[in-house]
């Protein structure tokens, strides 16, 4: 199975690379999860076999070539003409669009240390956008979520304020800005 993340074969049987460490998936799953238009994973336009990747890769499953430096970058699912997003404390940004979405482990994989991010479910959150007010709910995941220090995990939707505080699974902060 390839790495994702630094290309690097490896056996069938093994779950994490040989190489750098990095949980293996199968490439059928993520190739899925792309081609889902509205997913939570945004895409990189690979320039050496012109598909697209998950943003959550280094290099290309088809050619081993570096996705790093390439700044044309396509997000799937995730246009907002509100602008609202939810930033991290190192100052990425999750656009937040008006069909509704999903936030997970998948969208954090380049910027949560390995060991925190099972702490992270697959689908953590659920982002959806009703009567001109976003809204989120943790629909269950394992380590739960809270906003402004009230946990939220199970227990429905909640409607997102301005800087309103986000914190997944204990290990990573977001605050959600409507502006």
């Amino acid at each position: 199975m390839r790495c994702e993340y630094c290309g690097t074969n490896n056996t069938a049987q093994e779950k994490f690379c040989s190489a750098c460490g990095s949980p293996l998936r199968e490439m059928k799953q993520v190739s899925e999860q792309v081609g889902n238009p509205g997913g939570a994973l945004s895409g990189i336009q690979c320039p050496h076999c012109g598909k697209l990747h998950p943003s959550t890769i280094w290099n290309c499953p088809e050619t081993g070539g570096d996705l790093s430096g390439n700044t044309d970058i396509q997000m799937a699912g995730r246009s907002s003409s509100l602008s609202a997003k939810l930033i991290l404390e190192d100052g990425n940004e999750i656009p937040l669009n008006t069909d509704g979405q999903t936030i997970g482990r998948d969208d954090f994989d380049r910027i949560v240390s390995a060991q925190d991010l099972p702490f992270i479910s697959r689908r953590h959150l659920l982002i959806s956008f009703e009567d001109d007010t976003y809204h989120i709910e943790d629909p269950g995941s394992k380590n739960g979520t809270s906003i402004n220090g009230l946990e939220i995990s199970g227990n429905g939707k909640y409607e997102l304020k301005d800087g309103d505080q986000i914190v997944l699974g204990k290990v990573i902060k977001l605050e959600y800005r409507s502006k």
